[in-house]
């Protein structure tokens, strides 16, 4: 056996359990303190996307503090104000979701009468009796503002961490861009990351941006087209369908599916809650394949199965508040994964200094 060749598989071997044992420490903190790191990634995330309004406050000449505070402050308002407006009517629905089930339930059984017990066979209690996995679900349904109780501290608490520390990134931006570039061990590792702040602040904030703009948009149209429909609570659905517009692919099927539960205890006869699920469809065909491109372009789209592991693994990871963050992080990190190894690909070029990402917001 050739000592020589066998010498550096070892160090890799090594190398490689030793990352990979490293991300699963990683992975398992994550969960742990997701209190404390979800309100940070959404701060994050929000300073990003509002950055371009804060570079327009910038060339007004408006202190950077004073507009840092004016937008925070604003969309606080704004979100606090949606909250207010939909709760009750959330509530509402929350109590009346064994309803829905229950139709839902019996226009499965019809349609498919007795598939599952044929393939499964049929479930049983430790008293001998035959369980109902719907009558199950459907009993274990709670109050909505009974849970949010129970919560309402950590929330408020992340929420007012979310909200200072975004006015920091805002106010701070130039200062966290030179900290982050001098993570870089070398000058060309430096340049690296100071393309990738550039990209960032000129690239994936416009698009964060831009499609809020466009999912709030969408959402006002899916409210007006469900106030056509006849569905009650317009507004909620819209809302939700908005917010669920985040979860690309993902969203806009559970979103269907919930218009379907609804439309089933709306409408006199089930066959017209295919309806508006498919005027839902059609909605988001053509924002997906026309709205969006033409206004953001599709210089920052990702393959479909990138986003739909994202929104997986984001989901395990943090639930659904991982699942709705995970397609803005994935945007994020392929920004500086891109030009991270972009100097590699450019091995023996001098590459100018990129003062103006660092200059930028000033």
């Amino acid at each position: 056996m050739n000592r020589s060749t066998d010498l550096p598989v070892f160090p890799r071997a090594a190398t490689s359990a030793l990352v990979i044992m490293a991300s699963l420490m990683i992975l398992s903190t994550l969960q742990e303190v997701r209190s404390f790191a979800i309100p940070t990634v959404l701060a994050l995330l929000a300073a990003i996307a509002l950055e371009p309004i804060a570079r327009h406050a910038d060339r007004m000449h408006i202190p950077r503090s004073l507009s840092a505070a004016v937008i925070v402050i604003t969309s606080i308002a704004a979100i606090s104000a949606l909250v207010y407006y939909v709760l009750p009517t959330a509530e509402e629905w929350n109590r009346r979701a064994p309803d829905v089930l229950r139709k839902l339930d019996d226009l499965m059984r019809n349609a498919i009468s007795g598939l599952t017990d044929a393939i499964q066979g049929p479930r049983f209690d430790s008293d001998g009796e035959e369980v109902d996995p719907i009558e199950q679900l459907t009993s274990s349904s709670g109050s909505l503002l009974a849970g949010l109780a129970l919560t309402v501290p950590m929330v408020i608490g992340g929420a007012i961490y979310a909200a200072i520390l975004t006015f920091f990134m805002l106010r701070e931006r130039a200062l966290l861009a030179r900290w982050i570039m001098l993570l870089g061990a070398s000058q060309r590792r430096r340049r690296a990351l100071g393309r990738a702040i550039r990209d960032i602040q000129s690239n994936v904030s416009s698009y964060l941006l831009a499609i809020t703009i466009i999912n709030t948009g969408l959402g006002l149209v899916a409210t007006f087209m469900f106030w056509l429909f006849g569905l009650p609570n317009p507004f909620l659905w819209g809302l939700l369908m908005g917010v669920l517009n985040f979860m690309p692919y993902i969203g806009p099927a559970i979103m269907a599916v919930i218009i379907f539960g609804v439309g089933i205890v709306s409408f006199p006869r089930p066959e017209m809650a295919f309806l508006p699920v498919l005027s839902l469809l059609v909605l988001n065909t053509v924002e997906g394949q026309f709205v969006t491109p033409m206004l953001v372009g599709r210089q920052m789209r990702q393959s479909a199965m990138t986003i739909f592991m994202a929104i997986t693994f984001g989901a395990w990871l943090w639930g659904p508040a991982g699942a709705l963050l995970a397609t803005p992080v994935l945007l994020v990190a392929s920004a500086f994964t891109r030009r991270w190894k972009f100097p590699r690909r450019q091995a023996g070029r001098v590459s100018p200094p990129v003062q103006p990402a660092l200059n930028r917001s000033r």
